[in-house]
Parts: C-alpha cells; sequence; structure tokens
C-alpha cells in the first residue's frame, strides 16, 4: 500500500476509535462510587446552559467553570427531589460566595402520566430555588452517565472532576442529607 493512503486509514482509524470511546463512555452509566473519571468538560457545560431555563438565574456555561457544581435531577412529582430541594436551597446561599454553583435539571416530570405544567410550574414557585433550573432531556441525561433515578445529584471539584455522584435506590437511600451534602461540599472548596 502506498504510504500516503497508509497514512490516511491509519488516521481514519484512530479517529474511529477516539469517536467509538468517546459515544460509548458518553452512553455507558457512570459508575456511583465516584472514582470514574468523568468531568464536566466544556461542551457539558454547554449542554447545560443551552437547556430551556424553567426557573432561575440564566445559565451561562462560563459560571461552571472553576467552582464546585452541583447538577442534580428531579420531577415536581418526585417526594425524595422535594425533601433535596429544600437541602439544596439551604446551602446555596451559604456557599455560593466560596464558590458553588448549582443547576437543577427537570427530568421524568412526565413520567407515567404524572405531567402537569402547571403542577411543576407551583412546585418551582413554593420551592423557589435560587439557582437556574433547566427542562432536560434523553441528550442531557446520556451525556450525564445515563439518568435512570430521581434524585440523580452529581458534584464536581473546582476543576470540573466529578467528586461525587448520589442516585436514589430506594425507600432506604432515597435522600442523601443536608449534612452529609455539606461535608462534601465544604471539603471541595
Amino acid at each position: 500500500m502506498h504510504p500516503s493512503k497508509l497514512r490516511t486509514l491509519t488516521v481514519l482509524i484512530l479517529g474511529l476509535s477516539v469517536f467509538a470511546l468517546a459515544a460509548s463512555s458518553a452512553s455507558q452509566p457512570v459508575p456511583v462510587d465516584g472514582r470514574a473519571h468523568f468531568r464536566l468538560t466544556a461542551p457539558l457545560r454547554q449542554a447545560l446552559a443551552s437547556r430551556p431555563p424553567l426557573w432561575g438565574p440564566s445559565l451561562r456555561a462560563s459560571d461552571l467553570r472553576e467552582r464546585v457544581v452541583i447538577v442534580t435531577f428531579f420531577a415536581s412529582w418526585c417526594v425524595p427531589c422535594r425533601v433535596e430541594m429544600k437541602e439544596l436551597n439551604a446551602l446555596y446561599p451559604r456557599y455560593r460566595d466560596a464558590g458553588l454553583e448549582i443547576v437543577a435539571v427537570n427530568y421524568f416530570e412526565q413520567f407515567e402520566g404524572y405531567s402537569d405544567p402547571g403542577k411543576l410550574a407551583a412546585f418551582l414557585r413554593r420551592m423557589a430555588p435560587p439557582y437556574a433550573v433547566v427542562m432536560g432531556n434523553e441528550g442531557l441525561s446520556q451525556a450525564f452517565g445515563g439518568i435512570t433515578r430521581i434524585p440523580t445529584l452529581l458534584v464536581f471539584d473546582r476543576q470540573g472532576r466529578r467528586a461525587f455522584r448520589f442516585r436514589n435506590t430506594g425507600p432506604d437511600n432515597a435522600v442523601l442529607g443536608g449534612e452529609r451534602l455539606r461535608r462534601i461540599i465544604t471539603a471541595l472548596l
């Protein structure tokens, strides 16, 4: 084979391999233990910022750089999500100036016929989160490792590395707890 064709073929194979690896890692669930190399990259920050806003301040990708970032997936009908949002509402004002940012992603709102835009709006008015709330979708879920349960909460350090992941696994482990989350956040700030 001619050297230029061999080089082109090699570059093509290498490019496809990198693409396949990136695609498979983006669609596979992220282990809960927090040891996976999962980062809040510029494309993920942009993906969050590009979602339709539902409540709170406008979100810019730059708001999520060099900050400790919590991304939580929730639905208004989810009782553990309500508890978690109250805890996040209490933590955010306390740690915002120290470098904390929170983004709540509404996901599974239409699960099993629970969808009611009026209930979602009333929920947000009642909870009044002081951080950005955006509308989620399947693409965003997959970008964050495949969200299958709510609440699912991810914490990223200032370098964008995932430091912690919590996922509701049932009645005995439905909510992370404000004190535990506070300890995780303060260790990263």
